[in-house]
């Protein structure tokens, strides 16, 4: 079994700074689990903690059953990949993909086994013989690859892999990983500041920040149901729109006040919040994909269209809505200019909700019942 659990595991530099506070993490076997979150949140910490190359300052970790507070990163069966692949340019991919085999002294025989099949996966196959200076970006991690692969690890750590790629290439890898994950069938644990790598790669996805984990689960929930206004910030691009505001109650309803105009919230809100709140200030939030271009402003926002993003498949429509900037996602084939008046609506069903002291929702996750058998 190649599960991994944190239990309370923090890390304190100098007795002062604290990188990450008493996190409790469970890993599941043969999971692809994303640490995500801006730089300085704790998640590379995190990661070198499980790797035995940072000291644990307190709590346990466990790979598997045995508790590895003080087992050397070398007897942890983990194979780390590092963001600039730490080849040796001296060998060829061959060597640079067996060195680990050489320094177990593993036999010449096992070794070559080994490496042909970890190329065999990776297609560098035609490449072992070269030197790493003659391969490409790409074609180097994936040696950094193979040196993990060939050591059959229980666990692999991959620490933002991808960073020093162009985007095209970033793209193609990130397939080409969660691909050796399902091939290989072992514990991925997966570093990266980027939300499109997180929300396309992990099979669940822990978001830090400040050293604290602020929502652990699956892209989907992630994105549909934020935990905290952290969450709901990060997540998604363009970011959610977010403005605090107080909920009132008005003769129809339940409503925000935006404008000076009374948005009343959709019934699926209605009924997910308690109406202790009404009265209180919150932090609304909407997505950009929410509005829509109205033909009258009943029930609408009428802003002065500040930036235009044409992006192909939609275009992005930044305004200034009370002393903010907000952004829409609208249909390109809306004719749209700088310093037009549109009017759009918002799906009053698809708003968010969370507590302006505690920055947590406010709004219950939908209860799916379970399927009946016929």
């Amino acid at each position: 079994m190649s599960h991994v659990s944190l239990q309370k595991v923090k890390k304190v530099y100098g007795g002062q700074v604290v990188a990450v506070k008493e996190i409790d993490l469970e890993i599941r076997d043969k999971e692809f689990l994303v640490l995500v979150g801006p730089s300085g949140c704790g998640k590379s910490t995190t990661l070198r903690m499980i790797a035995g190359l940072e000291e644990i300052s307190g709590g346990r970790m466990f790979i598997g059953d045995e508790m590895v507070n003080y087992v050397e990163a070398k007897d942890r069966d983990i194979a780390m990949v590092f963001q600039n692949y730490a080849l040796y340019p001296h060998m060829t991919i061959f060597d640079n993909i067996a060195f680990p085999l050489k320094m177990r002294k593993v036999e010449k025989e096992e070794i070559a086994k080994r490496v042909e099949h970890a190329a065999d996966i990776l297609q560098l196959t035609d490449y072992l013989n070269r030197k790493p200076a003659a391969l490409s970006g790409g074609q180097r991690q994936r040696v950094a690859l193979g040196r993990a692969i060939v050591r059959n690890p229980k666990v692999f750590l991959l620490d933002e892999p991808l960073s020093n790629l162009d985007a095209k290439l970033r793209v193609a890898m990130r397939a080409e990983i969660v691909k050796l994950h399902r091939r290989l069938e072992t514990t991925f644990i997966y570093v990266t500041h980027d939300q499109t790598e997180a929300m396309t790669m992990g099979d669940r996805i822990v978001v830090m920040n400040e050293g604290a984990i602020e929502q652990v689960d699956t892209p989907e929930h992630l994105y549909k149901y934020p935990e905290t206004k952290f969450v709901a910030e990060f997540i998604g691009s363009p970011k959610m729109n977010l403005h605090q505001t107080t909920l009132v109650d008005t003769d129809e309803g339940i409503a925000v006040v935006l404008q000076g105009q009374t948005f009343l919230l959709g019934d699926e809100i209605k009924r997910r919040i308690d109406p202790a709140y009404i009265g209180k200030d919150v932090y609304f939030g909407i997505r950009p994909e929410a509005f829509n271009i109205a033909s009258s402003p009943t029930d609408a926002l009428t802003a002065s269209v500040e930036t235009i993003e044409r992006m192909g498949s939609d275009t992005h429509v930044f305004f200034q809505l009370e002393n903010q900037t907000w952004v829409a996602r609208i249909d390109p084939k809306y004719p749209v200019s700088y310093g037009d008046n549109v009017t759009l609506t918002m799906d009053m069903n698809e708003v968010y909700l969370f507590d302006a002291e505690t920055e947590k929702t406010i709004i219950q996750k939908e209860i799916v019942a379970p399927a009946v058998p016929v």
